[in-house]
């Protein structure tokens, strides 16, 4: 993400902001890049070819689409061969001329793309501008606000009020995130869990920290399955319940390794 990020991210670790360390705000800011970098290594880009390679994520052997020939000539030409394959007859292109069809359609959507691209950055920059501009960021929504604060860290211009809203957002997702759990009883899914396969009950571990005023408790999911032992991550709430639910959670997720919303 270029030099000015990686100055950031070397020059602000270990520090701590109500709570929240630099390496969570660094995390989010990182998140995108790495989630692509991944996805990349697992989805090849789909390109147009005469040799058969598949669809990855239908999982077939062979794949090919033909229902828009008006739109797209690949489709036409498809529909060209099939129907040509389908009667009987000789087919209209060969190897050769399908290779050189494929190449020609592979380089213009490549070039589409990246001036599209191009075209997004630059009104997501004049957009970005005009919202420090103001200095009025309350008003900004997700999808812009992400681009506005990788913007900012990349050209070093973090204000004071982007401090606070940064904080802000933070706390509201914070109390969003608890919200989520409090929405259904994942201790007792994972009790239902345990008498359908007849284990022992999960066992959890609390401790209790922050300010006497604003007290936070941690919670620890333990459940020992066919001599595997299972722990949950550290969830941390504002009270007991909510912290067992959270950890709940999280260990249902490591035992079925399946989000618990869809367990039946």
């Amino acid at each position: 993400m270029g030099e000015a990020l990686s100055k950031y991210r070397n020059e602000i670790n270990g520090i701590t902001i109500d709570g929240y360390t630099s390496r969570d705000l660094d995390d989010a800011f990182w998140l995108e890049e790495v989630m692509v970098e991944k996805f990349a290594l697992i989805f090849n880009k789909a390109n147009y070819s005469p040799v058969i390679e598949g669809h990855y994520a239908l999982n077939l052997p062979a794949y090919t689409h033909f229902t828009s020939p008006i739109r797209r000539y690949a489709d036409l030409v498809n529909l060209r061969q099939l129907s040509a394959y389908i009667s009987g007859e000789d087919l209209p292109y060969s190897f050769n001329q399908l290779q050189e069809i494929a190449e020609h359609i592979n380089a213009i959507t490549l070039k589409y793309k990246e001036e599209k691209n191009k075209c997004f950055k630059a009104q997501n920059y004049r957009k970005n501008m005009e919202f420090l501009i103001r200095e009025n960021f309350s008003d900004v929504e997700d999808r812009d606000y992400y681009h506005l604060i990788k913007m900012v860290i990349e050209e070093e211009r973090l204000t004071d009020k982007l401090k606070d809203e940064i904080l802000f957002r933070m706390e509201t997702a914070k109390d969003e995130f608890e919200g989520f759990y409090s929405g259904k009883n994942y201790t007792g899914v994972l009790n239902e869990l345990c008498q359908k396969n007849k284990w022992l009950y999960a066992k959890f571990k609390y401790e209790l920290s922050g300010q006497d005023h604003q007290p936070e408790i941690s919670a620890i999911a333990i459940i020992e399955i066919n001599g595997i032992k299972y722990l949950s991550d550290k969830m941390i709430a504002t009270n007991k319940k909510q912290a067992k639910n959270m950890a709940s959670y999280s260990l249902l997720e490591k035992i079925t390794h399946l989000k618990p919303d869809i367990i039946e």
